[in-house]
């Protein structure tokens, strides 16, 4: 699990969990992304990761530049349908 420094700084996330510039950087093979921009200081974070998931309701959002898949909607609406899928391929 990371965030994002909004995510941080509104106290959804202790600091550790920052991923970017000011955080840290992370290789997954997977990166899952909900509600991410693409900020350049989150990106930093996380550019190297194989694959790259983003659930994101502003089809503009620079963050589906990077995407491997992209999904425009509504996080909260989608996010648990993502997560039932990922237990069923456990």
């Amino acid at each position: 699990v990371g965030a994002t420094r909004d995510a941080v700084d509104l106290g959804y996330y202790p600091g550790e969990y920052q991923i970017g510039q000011t955080g840290v950087t992370v290789s997954p093979d997977v990166y899952i992304g909900l509600g991410v921009s693409g900020a350049i200081q989150h990106t930093s974070g996380m550019q190297t990761a194989k694959k790259v998931i983003i659930v994101n309701n502003d089809e503009d959002a620079p963050i589906f530049e990077i995407a491997d898949l992209g999904v425009v909607g509504d996080l909260f609406a989608i996010a648990p349908e993502l997560v039932e899928e990922i237990n069923k391929r456990k």
